[in-house]
């Protein structure tokens, strides 16, 4: 599914200053109706999904976010469709854009049934419009430039070695709300990041985080951080060191939107130079059956927003002997 190219060929139609929209259905073979398209006269994107009136009958109401409208319209008098329809409003946030369509079309192409499509649609944007909600956000806490440290200093040193660059930014979905931070095809990498110097427990956020299907590897990396001014390396200079790394790959355009969706602004990055980071050191455990945690089986009706702890002393048994970054994935990817 190439967006620029959609995007290009809907740009190229000549628009009219009547109200309506130009459309193109991507995914022709798919199971679901699936429609890139530009709102007329304004040229805002728009992403729009058609179903049975009868799938989207008693949807709850779904609230606008910081530059998108979402709103559900019945088709043509007399026709059983109806559309989800969102509406890029702030072309600034184009990019994060395209992430958001990926990602949408995703879910919903899996399911067989058409309500369970939608129902995952639903749920995803639910997780994108949060996301939203940190745009324009000041400052990350310290907590969060330690997170951001960590997974870019795992997509530089230990997946792209293994991915190439762009298949390690293509696969860093952390910022985009998934359940695992990077999504490698049959492998994931959940990372996890602290100062503490014996790295005893690792916070596990949901009764997701440790679930993947059974044919997936799940790798959780604990990573011991040393933190301290004047020494290591900085936000704002792994950032740099990133940047410039996919900008030699080529691919750069899928960063920068990852980068936005995380919180980070370029323009303050004097807000994140006064501490430094080094890893004092690598924890990575291979997640499978056995190993001490909670998915979401377990869970009684109810229950929701699970937060825990892992002891690592627990998980010694699911210890990876490789402690050398750029070979940890070797033959996993």
């Amino acid at each position: 599914m190439n967006l620029e190219e959609v995007w290009k060929s809907l740009e190229e139609i000549r628009i009219t200053d009547t109200p309506g929209r130009v459309q193109r259905r991507i995914l022709p073979a798919g199971r679901r109706n699936i429609f890139l398209g530009l709102e007329t006269p304004s040229r805002h994107r728009m992403l729009i999904l058609r179903v049975g009136a009868n799938s989207v009958q008693a949807m709850p109401d779904i609230p606008d976010s910081r530059g998108l409208n979402v709103r559900v319209v019945s088709r043509e008098a007399g026709s059983n469709e109806a559309e989800v329809v969102l509406t890029l409003t702030e072309s600034q946030h184009q990019d994060i854009f395209d992430l958001l369509v990926q990602d949408l079309v995703g879910e919903t192409e899996h399911p067989h049934d058409e309500r369970e499509g939608l129902n995952r649609f639903l749920t995803r944007l639910s997780d994108w419009q949060q996301l939203l909600r940190r745009l324009g956000s000041k400052r990350l806490s310290r907590e969060a430039q330690q997170g951001l440290w960590g997974e870019l200093w795992t997509l530089r040193d230990v997946v792209a070695p293994v991915a190439g660059m762009t298949g390690a930014v293509d696969g860093w979905r952390g910022p985009m709300g998934t359940d695992q931070d990077f999504q490698l095809g049959a492998t994931c990498v959940e990372v996890k990041t602290s100062t503490t110097a014996n790295l005893d427990r690792l916070n596990i956020s949901g009764a997701r985080q440790l679930e993947v299907p059974d044919d997936v590897v799940l790798i959780l990396l604990g990573l011991s951080l040393d933190g301290r001014a004047k020494h290591g390396e900085t936000l704002a200079e792994m950032i740099e060191s990133v940047r410039n790394a996919a900008m030699a790959s080529g691919c750069l355009h899928l960063l920068d939107p990852r980068l936005d969706l995380s919180g980070y602004e370029r323009d303050d990055e004097r807000l994140y130079s006064d501490i430094g980071y080094t890893v004092r050191s690598l924890h990575p455990f291979r997640v499978e059956e056995g190993f001490p945690r909670i998915v979401s089986s377990d869970l009684r009706t109810g229950i929701s927003d699970v937060r825990y702890q892992v002891s690592t002393a627990s998980c010694d048994n699911f210890r990876m002997t490789e402690q050398r970054p750029e070979r940890l994935l070797e033959g996993l990817i």
